[in-house]
């Protein structure tokens, strides 16, 4: 779910995910449109979800797997989606909260979002994929509760 780059050095931004680069870009565009690129890129894996189960039919098990800050989006597609059964976590951020109050957290603006924290942060979503099989590596989920 990576853009192509539209902020770059030559353009004033920076590399992809730069302070200023490409991403700031993209998550400021859709701020300003009232979304966020958080939710355009949910968006996007439950159509890829939707396209291959159409493509191998509805006998399938289509799972969704998330790496460091794209675990986020793996949950957030696993609420959205109930047949989605199997959601693998691999190294995933911090809650929405942690980032929010930590001074040590790097700013990702691909996860800036109004409105997440105590609404639809981890441990909120949760409870509702309490009947799903969710694998975590790289870190405990009790974490986020």
């Amino acid at each position: 779910m990576r853009a192509r780059d539209v902020n770059t050095p030559l353009m004033n931004g920076g590399d992809y995910d730069d302070y200023h680069g490409t991403k700031n870009k993209l998550a400021a565009d859709a701020t300003m449109l009232g979304t966020s690129l958080l939710a355009m890129q949910v968006f996007d894996v439950t159509r890829g979800c939707e396209y291959l189960r159409d493509r191998l039919g509805d006998g399938v098990d289509v799972a969704v797997e998330g790496h460091g800050s794209m675990a986020l989006h793996a949950l957030l597609t696993a609420v959205a989606i109930p047949s989605l059964r199997t959601i693998s976590l691999v190294n995933p951020a911090p809650s929405f909260y942690e980032m929010a109050t930590s001074p040590d957290t790097t700013i990702d603006h691909g996860l800036t979002a109004h409105g997440v924290v105590g609404t639809v942060d981890i441990p909120q979503l949760l409870p509702a994929l309490h009947d799903r099989e969710i694998r975590w590596t790289g870190a405990e989920p009790s974490r986020y509760r």
